[in-house]
C-alpha cells in the first residue's frame, strides 16, 4: 500500500530556535511556528481566527541555517514529515507529541503589496518573495494564477 507523509506550512516562528548538539556532533534545532486561518461563524457576519502551534525538529545544515538565520517573529516556509513521540512519565502515563521533521526551512521575507517594503509580519496585505536571486514581485506585476495541470488537490 502506497503512503505519503509529508507537510508543508508557512507561518511565525513563537520564539527564538533552541539549539543543541549530540555526541556525534550533529546539530538538532528546535523551534515552533504559529499558522492561523480566519473563517465566519456560522449564522453570523463576525470572523473568529483559529491559531494552531507546530513544533518543528531540523538536524544538520538545516539546523545551522535555523540557528543562524531565523528568530522570533520570522515567517517560514517549512517542509518535512509528522513524527509522533511516545514516552512513559514516572507515575506510568503515556504522553504523545506530534512533531514535524523538517528537510526544508526557508525564511520568507513579507513585502506590502502596494509599496513593496518590508511589513512587520503582521500577516495582513503582503505576498511572499520569490526565492532567493530573483525579484519580488507585488499586486501590480504579479503572474497569473496557473491552472492546476499534475492533478494533485493542491
Amino acid at each position: 500500500m502506497a503512503s505519503l507523509n509529508k507537510v508543508m506550512l508557512i507561518g511565525n516562528l513563537t520564539k527564538d530556535p533552541e539549539s543543541k548538539f549530540l555526541q556525534s556532533g550533529t546539530q538538532i534545532v528546535n523551534f515552533s511556528v504559529a499558522t492561523s486561518s480566519r473563517f465566519k461563524k456560522k449564522g453570523s457576519d463576525e470572523w473568529q481566527e483559529n491559531t494552531e502551534f507546530h513544533n518543528v525538529t531540523v538536524f544538520g545544515n538545516t539546523a545551522k541555517y535555523a540557528s543562524e538565520k531565523l528568530k522570533k517573529g520570522t515567517t517560514v516556509y517549512i517542509e518535512g514529515s509528522l513524527k509522533t513521540d511516545k514516552w512513559q512519565d514516572d507515575n506510568g502515563v503515556k504522553h504523545y507529541r506530534t512533531k514535524i521533521d523538517a528537510r526544508v526551512v526557508s525564511g520568507i521575507k513579507n513585502y506590502v503589496s502596494n509599496t513593496d517594503q518590508p511589513d512587520s509580519n503582521t500577516g495582513g496585505g503582503y505576498q511572499s518573495t520569490p526565492p532567493e536571486g530573483a525579484a519580488p514581485t507585488n499586486s501590480h506585476n504579479a503572474p497569473p494564477q496557473q491552472e492546476n495541470v499534475d492533478g494533485l488537490p493542491f
